[in-house]
């Protein structure tokens, strides 16, 4: 498993634009949702409209998925920081997985998949995979 340092150092070389973007705009509760693009959840929409958010199959997480066998309980969170948006595990059963590389945090970058499910981060005017 990676942790933010190991993150940082395996996709900073060629990845500067995109995380220039995130540095470069100040992102702001509200103007951002995750979509499930794949898994028992596709198509579920959800607006990240709190500064961190809790995924997983509890229900009581602002993000439930209790379709997905393979996510824990409460098995991440997304938070909001100055750079953007990022990804914490909860030391999960079976992972967070950014890029396909299993994370133990990380920024929000190109694709996000917990258990089954894998989400993209729709922003106002665009849309990114996560």
């Amino acid at each position: 498993m990676y942790r933010p340092s190991d993150f940082h150092d395996l996709f900073m070389e060629g990845e500067n634009h995109r995380l220039n973007l995130f540095r470069s705009h100040s992102f702001s509760v509200g103007e951002m949702s995750l979509q499930c693009i794949s898994g028992p959840h596709e198509g579920l929409e959800v607006a990240l409209d709190k500064e961190m958010m809790v995924v997983g199959r509890a229900d009581w997480c602002e993000i439930s998925l209790p379709e997905d066998p393979l996510v824990s309980r409460h098995h991440c969170e997304i938070h909001l920081s100055e750079s953007g948006p990022c990804v914490r595990d909860l030391t999960s059963q079976n992972g967070t997985f950014v890029k396909g590389v299993q994370v133990f945090e990380a920024p929000l970058l190109e694709s996000f998949r917990v258990g089954e499910s894998t989400f993209s981060l729709q922003t106002k005017g665009e849309t990114r995979q996560t």
